[in-house]
């Protein structure tokens, strides 16, 4: 799949963000997170802000870091909140990533393999909690983080075993958490509703929130403050830097790779161990290209009826609780960025599902999917009215549903 989206999509979208058909991604927020001094001085290799023009970047590789097995040596992305990766990181990938290691690899854990190529290029999951400590990918429904008690013995819970420094209860999550998981159907959009305010006024009274620190807005061109320069420097370094410095793991993190030229190279022409097949239509053709944009053009509308309103909103459970009372969607910062005419980076999502999982797709595609600038559904079969593509892989389809393979086209 990233080898479709490489070859069709690199050159228009800054970020790239993969989850299956049971993601429920806030995008303001994590367009919040991309585009903070924090993301954009690690993508500058970690010291600087960047002007914005640059040529290179450092490789990103977001999402909810898991220790496999607990082994701190193998840490990887879970799949579950999706991962997102900037320009750097996905030409790497699909360039110097997938022709050389594995290209033939078969196993439904695709985001373990993914990490893996990843670690063998230098490129390492980057540590994507709050100031607070407070998580911002999510691998359960929002419910689920409000009330999660670490066992008295961590070995004993998959979760706890796998988790890296995590907290209990409500301040388990960010406030501005981004993405969440298992989430399916009608609970997409009851989700939606809470996160965004959608809910009648007769059906839901919001309690009052915790009071949040306004995101700062970052300006169209950073200004420049420059740091101090130890004598004898012959001159003062002007480049930006950002109000707060990398956390030491994270600077550590991004200075183990080479900065990437993220010019496009055109790769389509297929690798003998890694072909880059693309894509077949409704009727089984090759070289069909989704258009990616048709749903931002054309957003559905958000629509229930009364009855299913009613039920969903007044329901008072910790998924409600979560949504009204712990993480908040920035509109704010979305509208002033948008008032302001500054560049907004481009995000492009990719949703991954089965043939039998297309029905879950229009949840999706009614609330959350409209706001990527560039949304997709890569599948075993294509159905362009739900935007959902077929790209065929290696070996025959083996897997059962909720189980995807590693798609290498």
């Amino acid at each position: 799949m990233w080898s479709y989206i490489y070859d069709n999509y690199y050159k228009e979208y800054d970020w790239f963000h993969i989850g299956g058909d049971d993601l429920f991604l806030l995008v303001e927020n994590l367009r919040l997170y991309l585009e903070s001094e924090e993301i954009r001085t690690a993508a500058n290799g970690g010291v600087y802000l960047p002007f914005g023009n640059e040529t290179k970047q450092t490789p990103l590789f977001l999402g909810r870091r898991f220790r496999y097995l607990g082994n701190d040596e193998e840490i990887f992305n879970s799949g579950g909140s999706g991962y997102t990766m900037n320009k750097a990181a996905l030409k790497l990938l699909v360039t110097e990533g997938f022709p050389n290691y594995f290209p033939h690899a078969h196993t439904f854990s695709e985001d373990t393999m993914v990490a893996t190529i990843f670690r063998k290029l230098g490129v390492f999951a980057y540590d994507t909690k709050d100031e607070d400590g407070g998580e911002r990918y999510m691998p359960f429904m929002p419910g689920d983080h409000w009330s999660y008690q670490l066992p008295k013995e961590p070995t004993d819970d998959w979760y706890a075993k796998y988790s890296i420094d995590i907290k209990e209860g409500p301040e388990h999550c960010s406030p501005r958490s981004l993405a969440f998981h298992y989430v399916k159907g009608e609970s997409m959009k009851r989700l939606f509703a809470l996160a965004y305010g959608l809910c009648s006024e007769k059906y839901i009274q919001h309690p009052a929130k915790q009071v949040l620190v306004p995101a700062p807005v970052p300006p169209p061109v950073p200004a420049t403050v420059p740091p101090p320069v130890p004598a004898p420097a012959p001159a003062v370094d002007t480049r930006p830097i950002p109000k707060v410095p990398l956390r030491r793991t994270n600077l550590n993190i991004v200075q183990q790779p080479d900065p990437v030229d993220i010019s496009y190279v055109a790769v389509d022409g297929g690798h003998k161990d890694h072909p880059h097949l693309g894509a077949k239509d409704e009727e089984g053709n090759w070289g069909y290209i989704h258009d990616e944009k048709a749903l931002s053009r054309n957003p559905l509308p958000f629509a229930w009826p009364t009855e299913e309103e009613q039920k969903a909103c007044s329901s008072r459970d910790q998924n409600f609780r979560m949504l009204t009372e712990r993480v908040s969607v920035d509109m704010e910062y979305d509208k002033k960025m948008r008032d302001s005419g500054a560049k907004r980076d481009k995000i492009f999502c990719l949703v991954y599902t089965i043939e039998t999982g297309h029905p879950r797709i229009p949840s999706i595609r009614e609330t959350w999917g409209s706001k990527c600038d560039g949304f997709m559904v890569g599948s075993t079969k294509t159905d362009k009215s739900i935007g959902a593509v077929e790209i065929p892989h290696e070996g025959e389809e083996a897997c059962k549903y909720g189980d995807f393979p590693f798609v290498q086209p």
